[in-house]
């Protein structure tokens, strides 16, 4: 498996004459699942109970579209044919999507609350469970969620130590007054993909050894 280092670097090489194509699609799923909702309620002002049914409703509706970029990132990644509309693609299996990340939600909150470290690593052994449910949407929710602890397995140290990476570039990304991030957030969406990728590799190679 590449080092995570190796993974961003390919990823970049990857992206090379793509950028203009890939970096509206994550613009887009940007603005609309993190910054519009925090965008409304400033200028709603809703009460405590108006704000929970809003993040609940504005969550139903949005929440397909993180399945639907990763569905868009492995299109990116296996070379296949990508389209701003793959976004959407989810919202066909709707109640299947949004329970599956329902239930990853609920998992990971819940470690959260026990302490932080379950929580991360909840989070890191589940971590593929949407890339699993994006590349065959016939798994069930609980095959998906079983699977992403199979891959991995072995590996969620190198998981951990990718999202630090992550996380570092974005605090440089102040240097540059956050306009960095338009070309980092696509970045990591490949890199993550190519890890995916990466994971399934080595899993079957370990099934055959």
């Amino acid at each position: 498996m590449r080092s995570n280092l190796d993974l961003l670097k390919d990823s970049v090489d990857m992206l090379s004459g793509k950028w203009a194509d890939v970096i509206p699609t994550f613009f887009f799923y940007g603005i609309l699942t993190q910054v519009f909702n925090e965008f409304l309620k400033l200028f709603l002002f809703f009460g405590p109970l108006q704000l929970v049914i809003f993040d609940l409703a504005y969550f139903a509706l949005v929440a397909p579209m993180s399945v639907g970029i990763i569905i868009y990132s492995l299109a990116v990644v296996n070379k296949k044919d990508f389209s701003f509309n793959q976004l959407f693609n989810p919202y066909d299996d709707y109640l299947k999507t949004i329970g599956l990340i329902f239930v990853l939600s609920i998992i990971i909150i819940g470690g959260f609350v026990l302490f932080i470290i379950p929580g991360i690593i909840l989070s890191l052994i589940f971590s593929m469970s949407l890339y699993i449910f994006a590349e065959d949407p016939q798994v069930t929710i609980g095959e998906a969620l079983r699977k992403s602890s199979e891959l991995t397995k072995g590996y969620r140290t190198k998981l951990f130590l990718l999202g630090l990476i992550y996380t570092g570039l974005v605090i440089l990304s102040v240097f540059t007054l956050f306009i960095g991030l338009i070309w980092l957030i696509p970045l990591f969406g490949i890199t993550s993909a190519n890890f995916y990728n990466d994971l399934k590799s080595s899993h079957r190679v370990k099934k055959i050894s």
